[in-house]
Parts: structure tokens; sequence; C-alpha cells
């Protein structure tokens, strides 16, 4: 085994989550040490939607160049309107005040990792992580490698060790937390080329119970995918799917086997955090509960596991509590009101794609405002309570 290596911050997993967390760290002149099992640039299945609030991101906390990453194709499509269907009927349909982004995660993903070697962080890939110890900040890994560090950031994925670490000291069942999980499946149809491109992201209701589809047109390619809540759709996941494609005109044959990937869907940890252990992005189960956006949670959470550090100084066991002050005041408070916002239509049942269509008739401007995160998603509540008192006033 070779001889340790000692830094300020360990980072597992150069996603997002981590790659947002060693950019800020190493750019205020921290030593960080980034480690991921892959090679770069890797596949990354997701449909690599960015909103705004993600735009503003990229931008203006880890002063990202976008113009550059769309020149690049990094960020390669916008789409410029959306539809709301539920199976074939039309629900809702306008122009977006904000485009929505298409970011290709294969790119998109090894350009964050250089910008995190940029700013002054080791890299190390192809190392796979085989022990934690969050007492004493000790990493190992398969290669042999050991890294000291005084605090550990793990931005490990869905499948994350470093996960079932926190929930043990909390003494959480790591099966119910699984149990909690969506699961998505996606296809790529070839793109339109020189054909005119339709310029509207679809959203598709109707076909699993507690679960949605997505379409995203470009000319690079057509993005179509289904998720559900697992326990919810008792393994008939396939058989939808394939009603959605033929609803929307595609050949499943063209679209090709779907790739299939579970996804955190309401399960986020209340406490993300155990001694020198923080955890970020889908470690922690970081998703819209609603529409699954889950690239924007990734950087944010890294970012506030980056700040907890800079927060704390030199007392890094004071890191977690902080964090936690971070991590529940800026990113659960509103998690909490989109999945009571999910519970509620999907717990309408037949009744909810009329209620959906009534609401989005009213306050469209105000629900595409809270998915690009430029308010609350709470206000969404107050416009519908404030429809229900002039209904009852009549």
């Amino acid at each position: 085994m070779g001889s340790p290596t000692d830094c300020q911050v360990a980072i597992i997993g150069a996603g997002p989550a981590g790659s947002a967390a060693a950019i800020l760290l190493a750019s205020r002149g921290r030593e960080v040490i980034l480690i991921d099992a892959g090679i770069f640039p890797r596949s990354k299945l997701c449909a690599g939607l960015l909103t705004a609030k993600t735009i503003d991101c990229l931008r203006n906390e880890l002063g990202l160049n976008v113009k550059s990453m769309q020149a690049g194709g990094i960020i390669y499509h916008r789409l410029h309107a959306f539809r709301i269907y539920h199976r074939r009927r039309l629900l809702a349909r306008d122009r977006l005040e904000t485009p929505f982004h298409l970011a290709d995660r294969r790119s998109y993903d090894a350009y964050l990792l250089r910008a995190a070697g940029r700013a002054g962080a080791g890299i190390i890939t192809g190392q796979k992580v085989t022990r934690i110890d969050p007492g004493r900040g000790i990493i190992r890994t398969a290669g042999g490698k050991t890294i000291r560090s005084q605090v550990i950031i793990a931005a490990d994925g869905i499948w994350s060790k470093a996960r079932k670490i926190v929930l043990q000291a909390g003494r959480k069942n790591q099966l119910a937390w699984r149990r909690n999980l969506a699961l998505a499946l996606e296809s790529r149809a070839p793109g339109f080329g020189a054909t005119p491109v339709p310029f509207y992201a679809g959203l598709h209701l109707g076909y699993l119970e507690w679960g949605y589809g997505w379409s995203f047109p470009s000319p690079r390619q057509r993005l179509v995918g289904i998720c559900g809540l697992a326990s919810r759709h008792h393994g008939r996941l396939g058989v939808k799917f394939r009603q959605m494609l033929a609803d929307l005109g595609i050949d499943h044959r063209l679209a090709g086997l779907p790739a299939a990937w579970p996804l955190p869907y309401g399960n986020y940890l209340s406490r993300p955090w155990h001694l020198r252990l923080l955890l970020a992005g889908d470690a922690c189960g970081l998703a819209d509960p609603l529409l699954g956006e889950g690239i924007y949670y990734a950087h944010k959470s890294g970012l506030l596991a980056a700040r907890a550090v800079l927060a704390a100084g030199s007392f890094p066991l004071d890191c977690g509590p902080i964090y936690q002050r971070f991590y529940s005041s800026q990113l659960i408070s509103n998690l909490r009101w989109i999945k009571l916002a999910r519970n509620f239509l999907f717990g309408l049942g037949a009744m909810g794609p009329l209620a959906l269509e009534r609401f989005m008739a009213r306050h469209g401007l105000l629900v595409q405002r809270a998915v690009h995160g430029q308010i609350p998603f709470r206000s969404l509540f107050g416009a519908w309570l404030a429809g229900c008192w002039k209904i009852r006033d009549k």
C-alpha cells in the first residue's frame, strides 16, 4: 500500500456535485483531492435538462462561461415552449418565458472535471473507493491509495457507499430508502437533422399512477423517457413506455432498447452528514420529487457542502451542523413543497388531469417561474388557495 496522501478536503465522485464543491474549494485556496471510479469522459444516464437556476449556478456561483459551453456543443439545444399531455389529450401549452437548455452529460461532466483541475484540485480517476472512515477522515481505494483529509464530501451517486454510513449512524434503514426510489427508462431516437425541430419540451402524464414521461426534441437526438415511483408501477414500466412511444408516433424499434436507471424521487435525507462526512447530490437523494430534475440539486448541494467547509475554518467537525443549516433552508424547504404538490396531484387520481389543466390555464406563468427557481414553489399553493377562496366567495 502506498504512503498516505494528505489534503484538507477529499471529495468522492466527480459528477456535478463533486466537481462543483471542488471548483469552489480549490479556487478559495483549499487543498482538494477529487476522486472518481470512472475514467472521463464517461457516459451518464440523464436527460440533461438545465433550468434557469442551473444556468445561474454555472455562471454566478461556479464562474463558468456558459456561452463557451454552448459554442462547444456541451449545452447543445434550447427549448422555447412546453406542452403537457394526459396521454394524447393536450392539457396545456405555452411559450417559455425562460428557455430550457439541454446538455450532453458525457461532455458536461468532463468539462466540470477539467474546471476543477484548473482551479487547483488534485484529480484521481479510475480508483474505486473501498473504505471510508468518517471519524478520522480516511479514504482507501481498490488501487491501494490512502487519502487522509480533514473533511470528506461524498457525491458518489445513487448507490453511495457513504450514504450507508450516514444512515447507519442515524439508525435509518437503507432498504426503506431504496424502496422509495423511482425507476427511469429513456430512449434516444435519431434527431431531426435538416427537418425543422419541434421547439417544445413535452411532459406526458397518464401512463403511470405515480410518474411522468418526457420528450425533448433537438437536431442531435430525440430524448424520450418515462419515470415512476418503483413501489407504485409494479413492474409495468416497460409496457407503459411502449404505449407512450406509440402515442408519440415513435417506433420503439427505431428508438432502440431503453436505458434504465434509478432516480431519487422524494426520498431525500433529512440529515446528510456524520462526523467529518458530508453527502451531496444523489448520494443524499436530492432530486425534484415531481419532475425529477437532479443536476441543479447536485450543483447546489456540492456548493453548500463546500461553503460549510469554508465557514467552519479550522474546526472541521463543525462542518456537518453548518451544512445541515444550509441544506435544510436552501434545499429541503423547497423540496418539501414540491413533494406535497406531487402527492396532491397524483393523489387526485382521475381528477388530477382536470385540476392541472385548470391550474395551468390560470397560473401557467407562475409554474414556469417555480420550475426555473425564480419564485419559491410554495407560491403555487398560495395561488391555488386564492383561487379556492374566489370560487367560495361566488
